[in-house]
């Protein structure tokens, strides 16, 4: 059942009422309604530039998709009737509801100039008017528009349709950040302290911690109370005059996402499964080989992109503690452990490796697979990005968590020949980012992180990892940089990554004030001296 339609600039859309997107004439596809629907969708709206679109369902819940932003729904407030459309400002930056007897409901830029409740018929749609006002379409004889001085239009757009798990309450909107978005950024990760202590020590940002078991709880079913309690966060940030950077919580997946299907664990050549406590950021999915695992991350990315406003940048890498990378070595029982060995990642391997493992076979066949194992967490990282850039609004910045010191030249050819036995952290982790980052898309959007900028151990033969970014950093991209935390920056290893911050422009330099002693008017007061 055809539940609402909208146009695109070569095609359409059809929604149902279960909330399936059905492309027609190349019309671009940004995403369904995942899992049952709580009340069926009536509505759906193409965003201006018809590179996303709102659905809405009978009790207000919207759910935006591509670049189409949420600015809040009657989701969870009582309806005397049930909303039947949906309808966009000339602007896209903002949207209107209207209900069967005529109620219209405001979000975002859109203004209320008056409902139909009263009036004769039953109303069956809504339409924007070029003006700014909209024209409840009716049963009766004639449409009504508003404000009364707009003229009608001669074609009122069809009443469109969608739904969703009800979307939260619209935040209230809080007053603009007062130190605006610009280099260097100081964030705290973290902090023992609130926001309004740290923007008062001269911190500009601050982490805001998301977690993937907490918003979806069961396959395609949202916590509203979750998603909310995030938006709190970043409003209260925001208000504080911080800027607010999601980290996504990948490293904490629901239980629910091991029984997709295919290789949803990593495996080891011994045999040994990766595993770790719920909540230790260990316990991870395979994304990086597994489709059903991929597909589940990106909707996930997608939920949280068209649920939270006011964002500044994402941090993103989806492996063990949230970085981009396999899981190190020594998280198995056995020395060497290279993660690649369920059933989706050895699927991926050419047929002249598949069932080879380390300290077997020849040099050529330890080359080809590492070839294998690093190019497929290059495409898994470009896949991430690709992912949370549409997710998310084109001003925010995809952070790229880098762990560790990153390979090397000469290290992948020694490892092959020695078969792979024992090889490097960064090479067991497939670290390959010389060959990984000229592959991540619209490099303007895209920081490299490292997160481990505090190290002091570097020369000029073997750069310290910050160093090391900055000497392959792809045109357009940006840098950043984290302290390790646990009470292991020193202080050169603190004055090193801010004086590496000042010197090379990072876009964001995050104090993880796990186990460190600092407080925030000394770490900020060493940040405004570096450099």
């Amino acid at each position: 059942m055809v539940a609402g339609a909208a146009r695109a600039g070569g095609g359409a859309w059809e929604v149902s009422s279960t909330g399936t997107v059905t492309c027609i004439g190349g019309a671009p596809y940004f995403g369904s309604v995942n899992g049952p629907v709580n009340r069926p969708i009536v509505g759906m709206v193409s965003s201006v530039d018809g590179g996303g679109y709102w659905l809405v369902a009978s009790d207000g819940g919207v759910f935006s998709f591509g670049d189409a932003r949420f600015f809040g729904s009657t989701g969870g407030v009582p309806l005397r009737q049930p909303i039947v459309g949906i309808s966009a400002t000339p602007d896209g930056r903002g949207y209107w509801l209207v209900a069967s007897d005529g109620g219209v409901f405001s979000f975002g830029d859109a203004t209320f100039h008056g409902s139909a409740v009263g009036t004769a018929g039953t109303t069956l749609g809504i339409a924007g008017l070029p003006g700014g006002g909209y024209e409840v379409i009716t049963t009766a004889p004639a449409d009504l528009t508003f404000p009364q001085t707009v003229a009608a239009v001669t074609t009122p757009s069809p009443p469109t349709t969608a739904v969703v798990p009800p979307a939260p309450p619209a935040p209230p909107s809080p007053p603009a950040p007062t130190v605006p978005m610009g280099r260097p950024l100081l964030a705290a990760l973290g902090s023992p302290v609130g926001d309004a202590a740290l923007a008062s020590a001269g911190f500009t940002a601050v982490v805001v911690p998301a977690y993937w078991s907490s918003i979806e709880p069961s396959a395609g079913q949202w916590s509203t109370s979750a998603i909310a309690a995030v938006q709190a966060q970043v409003d209260a940030a925001r208000a504080a005059g911080l800027m607010p950077i999601i980290d996504i919580g990948s490293q904490y997946p629901p239980a629910w996402i091991f029984g997709v299907g295919g290789g949803t664990r990593f495996v080891d050549q011994y045999g040994d499964v990766l595993g770790g406590a719920p909540g230790s950021g260990t316990d991870v999915a395979n994304a990086v080989t597994d489709s059903a695992v991929r597909q589940q991350l990106g909707s996930y990315l997608s939920y949280l992109g068209s649920h939270l406003s006011g964002v500044a940048a994402v941090r993103v890498g989806g492996g063990v503690y949230g970085e981009l990378g396999y899981p190190a070595p020594y998280l198995g029982s056995r020395p060497g452990a290279l993660w690649f060995y369920d059933s989706s990642s050895q699927a991926t391997l050419p047929a002249s490796v598949a069932g080879w493992t380390p300290g077997t076979g020849t040099t050529g066949q330890a080359a080809t697979f590492l070839s294998a194992y690093t190019s497929a967490l290059s495409s898994f990282g470009a896949w991430l990005v690709a992912t949370a850039e549409q997710a998310f609004p084109s001003g925010t910045s995809v952070d790229v968590l880098l762990p560790g010191w990153g390979m090397r030249p000469g290290e992948a050819s020694t490892a092959a020949a020695q078969l792979l036995v024992g090889p490097p952290d960064e090479v067991a982790q497939g670290l390959d980012w010389a060959s990984m980052l000229p592959t991540l898309p619209t490099p303007a959007r895209v920081v490299a992180y490292t997160t481990y900028g505090d190290a002091t151990q570097g020369s000029t033969d073997n750069p310290d990892p910050a160093a090391f970014i900055h000497s392959i950093l792809p045109s357009g991209m940006s840098e950043g940089a984290e302290s390790t935390g646990n009470g292991q920056t020193t202080d050169a290893g603190r004055n090193l990554m801010f004086s590496d911050a000042k010197s090379w422009g990072f876009a964001v330099t995050t104090w993880f004030f796990n186990g460190q002693s600092d407080t925030a008017s000394s770490v900020a007061a060493a940040f405004a001296l570096a450099g």
